[in-house]
């Protein structure tokens, strides 16, 4: 089965650094990059659920309960796709028919929001570097990039610029 990263990225926010999951230890060991993921979290989702009015399902290793684990309902239990932990699903859990999951194991909800019990926080704060010593082309490109950013962020964001440059001296 093929997978459009590209079409993922639109729908979920996400930008991995890798196009496919290395099956075994070896495998990994060859990997040139780290595995990680880039989360934009203030994008607008088109297909996200309300906030669940409920913490995350989270396991002992931190794993949060999500579409790929795999989910033994009559057990009452669920695997990280990950460490192939199995971990035991919660008693409210205990008689949900499969045709009504909850929303974090629908597979179309593969983001979801958690609306916690936590008080406010303030809002966020970004910080933008820029490096000034680059060519016409590339500041065309990075201010056209900067100003798409500060579209996507909320109203109530604090933000600070810094500018990098060097004086070169003349041979």
């Amino acid at each position: 089965m093929s997978i459009d990263f590209s079409q993922l990225e639109e729908v979920d926010g996400t930008r991995w650094t890798w196009l496919f999951w290395p099956t075994t230890k070896a495998t990994a060991s060859q990997c040139v990059l780290p595995f990680a993921c880039l989360f934009t979290p203030l994008r607008t989702l088109p297909n996200l659920p309300p906030p669940l009015p409920y913490p995350p399902i989270i396991s002992r290793e931190g794993t949060v309960l999500n579409p790929y684990c795999s989910v033994d309902l009559q057990a009452r239990m669920w695997v990280c796709p990950f460490t192939f932990q199995r971990n035991q699903l919660p008693p409210h859990y205990a008689n949900i028919p499969e045709n009504q999951l909850p929303a974090e194991l629908i597979p179309e909800y593969t983001v979801v929001e958690y609306r916690l019990n936590r008080p406010v926080a303030p809002p966020p704060a970004f910080l933008f570097v820029l490096d000034t010593t680059i060519t016409e082309n590339q500041f065309a490109t990075v201010k056209e990039y900067l100003l798409k950013s500060l579209t996507l962020l909320a109203e109530r964001s604090r933000g600070r610029s810094h500018h990098l440059w060097s004086a070169r001296a003349s041979p």
